[in-house]
């Protein structure tokens, strides 16, 4: 495969009480979240997820697509697909329940492959229990792409330095020419994820409950969006919980609204762990 996978792995503490979940999951193996996070995400900001599975006794897995991956490079995202699944069976976690919880568009263009691969080979190779979306899924467009691509460049900067807003505005606008520029060099054949994303996570091949963390104030990922992946997903059979608010802004719902963001994961996690996987 092409380069290796830049992921970070926190195991629980041995002295840790499983906070009832030991006895809801009859395995007795520490339940396994996977967490992708939006592109061009840094560790630090996923680690601050991982705490909320620290108190359960989880073993958390993190990983997040450089931007340029997700926007010029989406071929590459078959190969890394396949090796979070290799990463997962050389930590022995084959067995273990696992929960994906995925930000944005990123972390569901990830997610989209690992789940098609695991349907198209072994569906009984990975013990999955439920999957987490937080401001996902949305509709791809160019200018949905830029706009995604303008706040990845523009977090952390100190707008009061005129040359910085100048580089900002430079870099957006080469960033926007180089995926226009691509777009017309590459067919739909060769980029199929910016087309096909959206109608790939309606359709998502898996049966596991699904747990969706929206804002109606999301400026990069339309809330209609994602209430037409829920309904759809719930005509399918899919058992779905959500959790909308009113003000929270992308990807920042777990800063915003803390209690009830940890409260709808448990309950979410609790329901997941029950039983053993089906046999």
């Amino acid at each position: 495969m092409e380069d290796d996978l830049d992921y970070f792995v926190t195991f629980p503490s041995p002295d840790l009480s499983a906070d009832g979940l030991k006895e809801l999951n009859t395995s007795n193996k520490e339940p396994v979240i996977i967490i992708l996070g939006w592109a061009g995400s840094q560790d630090k900001h996923l680690a601050k997820y991982s705490s909320i599975y620290e108190p359960k006794n989880c073993i958390t897995i993190r990983y997040s697509i450089p931007m340029e991956v997700l926007i010029f490079q989406p071929r590459k995202l078959e190969g890394i697909s396949a090796k979070i699944i290799e990463l997962i069976s050389d930590l022995s976690l084959d067995e273990n329940p696992i929960i994906f919880h995925l930000f944005s568009n990123g972390g569901g263009a990830v997610y989209r492959h690992i789940t098609e691969r695991i349907h198209r080979t072994d569906r009984s190779a990975l013990n999955v229990r439920g999957c987490i979306l937080d401001s996902s899924p949305g509709k791809t467009t160019t200018l949905s792409s830029f706009r995604t691509g303008m706040k990845a460049v523009y977090k952390g900067m100190d707008v009061n330095a005129t040359w910085k807003r100048v580089f900002f505005v430079g870099v957006a606008l080469l960033m926007w020419m180089m995926y226009w520029l691509s777009s017309l060099v590459f067919s739909k054949k060769q980029l199929p994820d910016r087309v096909s994303y959206f109608p790939a996570m309606l359709n998502d091949p898996s049966e596991w409950p699904q747990l969706f963390l929206y804002s109606k104030a999301d400026e990069l990922i339309d809330y209609r969006a994602i209430e037409e992946v829920i309904a759809h997903r719930k005509c399918l059979g899919v058992s779905v919980q959500t959790l909308c608010w009113e003000d929270s802004a992308h990807v920042k719902h777990f800063m915003q609204h803390r209690e009830a963001y940890v409260n709808a994961i448990y309950q979410f996690m609790d329901a997941c762990l029950k039983h053993d996987k089906a046999e």
